[in-house]
């Protein structure tokens, strides 16, 4: 139920972070676009599947919030770009 929980969420548009540490997590942290999984508690399966390590939760929860605002920032980039860009393309038609 896990994964099918992931693939809905990306199917809305929505980037997935899934934190799990045993073998029925493992299906779930493949289909997320990020998958983190801890060195000592977690099952073999677990960790292959996931690309992140962590030692414990804490390590990972800034990280998590730091990446929160990456989507914004980014959209925020490609806006602004488009202006530059469209600010030079009619500036040179104006001209």
């Amino acid at each position: 139920q896990k994964a099918v929980i992931v693939r809905l969420l990306q199917q809305r548009g929505r980037r997935v972070a899934m934190i799990g540490d045993g073998a029925n997590d493992t299906l779930a942290l493949k289909a997320a676009d990020v998958g983190v999984s801890f060195i000592e508690q977690s099952s073999p399966l677990a960790k292959r599947a996931a690309q992140i390590l962590v030692r414990d939760i804490t390590d990972i929860l800034p990280v998590l919030e730091a990446a929160r605002s990456i989507p914004r920032q980014a959209e925020f980039i490609a806006v602004g770009m488009t202006i530059v860009f469209l600010a030079i393309l009619f500036g040179d038609f104006l001209n």
